[in-house]
Formats: C-alpha cells, structure tokens, sequence
C-alpha cells in the first residue's frame, strides 16, 4: 500500500488533514482505508463517494485516474467524473472509448511546427476530425488560443470532450458528422484539421483521403494526422504523399508518455530552408 497525505472536506465540515491509504481492488475500483487518527469512519469505494466529498492529494504521487501531458489534464475510463459521464451518456461506440496515444503524436508534433493562421487573422480555427474525447483539439485550444471544433460520427463522445475541456479551463464547439460528409465550403472556415487514430478500418481509406484531397484544394489550409502505424493509415498516407505532395515521417514521444507512429502533414504554408 501507498500513503499520501490528503484534505478531505464536505459541506458538514471544515477541511482536515489526514492520511489514508489505497489499493487498486480485484473489481478495479479504488478503496480507500481511513486511519483512526484522522476521525472519519468509512471505508468506501471512490467512484461512490458522495459527490459533496473532495479529495485533495498533496505532493508528486497521484493516483493514476487522472495524469498532465503537454500542459493538459487527462482523466483515464477510472476517474469518478468519467464514470460519471459513462453512466449517464453511454460508452462511445466508433472506439471513443478513451485518450489515444497518436492524440499525443499531434501534440508534440505541433509544439515543434506549430500551426498558422491563415484566415481569420485575430484568432486560430481549428477541426479535429473523429475527435473522440478531443484532447488534441483541446491542446490547440490551451497552447495556441484557438477556436476549436470537435467532428465526431459519434455525438456519445462530446461530453467527454467538453468535460475535459472545461477542467483545462479552454471552450470547445462539437460537430455530430462524419468526415466523408465535409465539404470544401466547411473546410474554408478552417486554418488547421487534425486528426489521430482514424483509419483504422479499410473502408475509412478512400474517404479520409478525399477529405484531405479535398482539403488540399483549400489555400492555406494545413492537414495534420497521427496513427501508431497501421496498415490502413499508412496507405491512405503514401496516397496523400504522392498525389498530394504531403509530408509522411516516424514520430515518437518518449517516456512517460512512450507513444510512436507516424505523422502525416499537408502543409501548402511551408518553405523548405
């Protein structure tokens, strides 16, 4: 077992410290067990927890629901506020069932070439395609202040969207559609789409490669893609690299975050030194 050092409070009490220690259960649910010292009585599973009670841990060692990359805050299925949504909305069924690594493919790749604004000249417009819970828009958002619109052919993922938009403190806007449905004219509201993990059926191949064919017709408009390396994606990529003129390289994030893969960047704005 772990001890950390914890406030816990409700609306019949002032905050007090005291220590408590977890394990992670059989059923997978968090117990907590209280010691004597601190003079609670209870030894309840976290997800059940009365929603009046806050826990606040202090220091470096957290439990693993919730954990920060590139300046954002990403709940796993096990926290309580996703538990929550999951019974209330239903699980996602196009596989936006969680945060997928090549979301931080898009991240770190657009740290190191971040997007430009090419449209409206005050402010960044960006759609994330098959957006799922959204966090790589939700980046866009936080890093570059951008206007961000969530695609999704599954509307049961935007309250996680929006959930974890409003815990990185940035707004966010949901489009129920899927990306084949997109035209040209929706595409020129757009300085930047992104998109990880979306081809990984063969049937997703010609449609998302006629997105960004279609895309590619829009000037200034830049596309950038993630996926781990599947055999769709990248076939739907070497279409966009040879008829299109895109970018297509190995990326990878190294540890804590150990994701890699491959990106794919339609970029008209850039100039080869």
């Amino acid at each position: 077992m772990r001890q950390f050092d914890v406030s816990l409070s409700n609306r019949r009490s002032t905050p007090k410290s005291c220590y408590v220690y977890w394990r992670y259960s059989a059923v997978s649910s968090f117990i907590l067990h209280q010691q004597e010292s601190c003079g609670w009585d209870f030894t309840t599973d976290f997800a059940t927890m009365p929603s009046k009670t806050r826990l606040y841990f202090k220091g470096s060692q957290m439990p693993k629901y919730e954990r920060q990359a590139y300046g954002l805050k990403i709940q796993q299925n096990s926290h309580p506020d996703i538990k929550r949504i999951r019974k209330a909305t239903g699980v996602p069924n196009i596989h936006g069932n969680k945060v997928w690594k090549s979301s931080l493919l898009v991240m770190d790749y657009l740290k190191e070439y971040p997007p430009q604004i090419t449209r409206n000249k005050k402010k960044l417009k960006v759609l994330e395609i098959g957006c799922g819970w959204g966090l790589s828009g939700i980046y866009c958002a936080k890093v570059f202040d951008a206007k961000v619109t969530g695609l999704d052919a599954d509307e049961t993922v935007f309250p996680y969207m929006e959930h974890h938009a409003i815990i990185n403190d940035v707004d966010v806007a949901t489009w129920k559609c899927r990306y084949e449905k997109v035209r040209k004219a929706d595409l020129e509201a757009f300085d930047l789409v992104i998109g990880a993990d979306i081809c990984f059926w063969d049937e997703m191949v010609d449609p998302l490669y006629n997105l960004v064919r279609r895309a590619s017709k829009v000037p200034g408009l830049r596309v950038v893609l993630a996926d781990p390396g599947r055999p769709t994606f990248t076939a739907m990529a070497e279409k966009c690299s040879a008829k299109l003129g895109a970018f297509l390289e190995p990326w990878s994030v190294p540890h804590p975050e150990n994701a890699s893969g491959w990106i794919m960047d339609l970029d008209p704005n850039w100039v080869e030194d």
